[in-house]
């Protein structure tokens, strides 16, 4: 669905891979899904249809979905990211087929005009897999879901940016993302709404340990509430039933004195104008 609304919208064309272009996240889906395939044919090799459909079920719901999607989101107007859809997408469905029939075969025809059925076995493409960046994202991920749970902890929500988070990891692990660090931060600051990482190493813990500076500055709390305003003018636009492309005009009881904040905001909500007004109204342009 999210697939299929973007594609329409920006009318899209499918045109040939460019690996050279792929961001460091389709390039992890893309060495996961590689991955997968070898481990399903495997499995099923093997006929232990169990143990294919649970890496299947790992795979979609939390790489693809939890992960790829969620952190893919803002990327509804680049092309690299459809072109590296459409690969995960016709490969995917063609893992599905044995086990969900009708299901692969809708998502399939959704953009292709064959049956999934009638469609050869995936192979695996070598080229495409990179054991060392899944390794590297998995350090990355439970970096994040550490600062998910101290944020919870705290009571600050997603949306409320903060300026630090201290991240500790051992030794070893430090050298594994040296090489990666200016790729993998910008996916977590976005993941953890920090603006600022700080790493730090020693020999105790295995696991990554993680510290927030929680200090909301009055810069902070304006960019805070410019995200819950962005939330609520969403949740309008689905109430009123405009379509994810369509501008908006837009009438809100508080607005950013921050330009570059007002600026974000009419491009996040697809705003043609922001102004201030008694209650929060959305409509057409």
């Amino acid at each position: 669905k999210f697939f299929i609304e973007y594609a329409n919208s920006s009318s899209w064309e499918p045109k040939r891979l460019d690996k050279s272009k792929l961001t460091i996240l389709d390039r992890w889906i893309l060495s996961r899904l590689n991955n997968v395939v070898g481990q399903v044919t495997l499995s099923l090799e093997k006929f232990d249809a169990m143990r294919a459909s649970q890496v299947l079920e790992d795979f979609i719901v939390q790489d693809v979905s939890t992960w790829y999607i969620r952190r893919s989101r803002d990327r509804k107007e680049d092309p690299v990211f459809f072109e590296a859809s459409l690969v995960l997408w016709n490969t995917l469905t063609r893992l599905l087929a044995p086990f969900m029939p009708f299901v692969a075969e809708t998502m399939y025809c959704a953009i292709n005009y064959t049956s999934v059925h009638l469609t050869d076995w995936p192979d695996t493409d070598t080229l495409l897999i990179d054991n060392q960046l899944e390794e590297h994202m998995g350090i990355l991920r439970k970096v994040a879901e550490k600062g998910h749970a101290v944020r919870k902890e705290k009571q600050i929500p997603v949306r409320q940016p903060l300026k630090l988070l201290k991240v500790t990891v051992l030794l070893s692990s430090k050298e594994v993302i040296k090489d990666r660090l200016e790729e993998l931060v910008p996916v977590l600051k976005e993941e953890l709404n920090i603006k600022e990482i700080e790493w730090n190493t020693n020999s105790g813990s295995v696991e990554p340990v993680v510290e927030l500076d929680t200090t909301i500055t009055p810069e902070l709390e304006e960019e805070g509430k410019t995200r819950d305003l962005a939330r609520e003018i969403q949740d309008e636009r689905k109430k009123i039933g405009t379509s994810i492309m369509t501008k908006v005009l837009v009438i809100a009881p508080w607005i950013p004195n921050n330009p570059d904040l007002l600026n974000w905001l009419k491009k996040r909500t697809l705003s043609e104008s922001i102004e201030k007004g008694d209650k929060l109204t959305v409509r057409e342009v």
